[in-house]
Order: structure tokens, then C-alpha cells, then sequence
């Protein structure tokens, strides 16, 4: 299975300019960011960390400029705010709960209690995985990408002949 940026899961961050945010957005200048937090939840994002969005399903970058579209119809200070608004294809995510426990109890030695090392964990989310099972799932896409990549360079090169 081969990745493809075009129908993957996307993640937008946002570098807002706080000079312009005070001119441009005026006197309650913070709620941009509720602006923003409540444009892309209504949008199917989800909220990562500051001004950070990921997608909940596959997006192309053409509904991208859509999305950016309408944000600019909605809060018409956006562009004029933004220092830098990065968008990045969404591989593979791990969640590292668990391993950072593990490495936690390395840290601190075996003595440390596990209320003490307990996380909170939002509803709906897969369970952690280990380092182990993060290392097995990365190593068997690459062998399923390497062997893709060998199947289509055997088919171009039989059909060279």
C-alpha cells in the first residue's frame, strides 16, 4: 500500500500575527482563536493544540482551498493575520500513551506508582500501543511499500523488453 498525499488525512496550523490580530480583528482580538477553533469544528476538523486542525477523514487539496475559502468569507482578518498557515499529509498515528509510561518507570525507576504515571484519555480513541507494536507496524508497511515498488519496477521492466 502505497501513500497517497491526495486522498489522506490532513493537518492545518496557523502562525497569527498578534500586531495584526489587534488591528485587523480588533479590541477582543483572542476570540480569533475561538473563531478559528469553531470554523473548523463545525468544518468536521478536529482540534489538535493551538491554532493546530487535523481532518477526520481523507481531504484533497481542492476542498483545502475551499475550506480556506470560506474561512476567508467568515473571518476576513484571516489572511491579513496569518504569518503562516502550513498544511501536512497525516500518515501514520501512534498513539504513545503507554510507551510514555513505560519510559516514565525507566526515568524514575521501578518504584513509581501507576496513579502517579496515569494518564487521562479522551473517549473514543484507540488504546495505546507499545513501542514494540509502533516498531513491528512501521516495519510492515515498509516491507509492503518496498514490495510494491519491486512489483511496479518488475511490470515497467518486463514491459520495456
Amino acid at each position: 500500500m502505497s501513500f497517497d498525499a491526495e486522498s489522506s488525512r490532513k493537518q492545518i496550523a496557523f502562525d497569527l500575527r498578534q500586531e495584526d490580530l489587534k488591528e485587523h480583528y480588533g479590541k477582543n482580538h483572542e476570540n480569533s482563536y475561538r473563531d478559528l477553533k469553531d470554523f473548523f469544528k463545525k468544518s468536521n476538523w478536529e482540534h489538535r493544540q493551538g491554532s493546530v486542525y487535523a481532518s477526520k477523514g481523507a481531504v484533497s487539496y481542492p476542498a483545502i482551498h475551499d475550506l480556506l475559502k470560506e474561512a476567508v468569507k467568515k473571518m476576513p482578518w484571516l489572511d491579513k493575520c496569518a504569518r503562516r498557515i502550513d498544511v501536512t499529509e497525516v500518515g501514520a498515528e501512534h498513539d504513545l500513551r503507554d510507551a510514555l509510561k513505560e519510559i516514565a518507570k525507566e526515568v524514575h525507576g521501578s518504584h513509581a506508582k501507576d496513579q502517579d504515571m496515569e494518564l487521562h484519555t479522551e473517549p473514543n480513541t484507540e488504546p495505546p500501543k507499545s513501542l514494540a507494536d509502533i516498531k513491528n507496524e512501521i516495519e510492515a508497511q515498509r516491507s509492503s511499500e518496498m514490495s510494491d515498488i519491486v512489483k511496479e519496477v518488475s511490470i515497467k521492466g518486463r514491459g520495456d523488453r
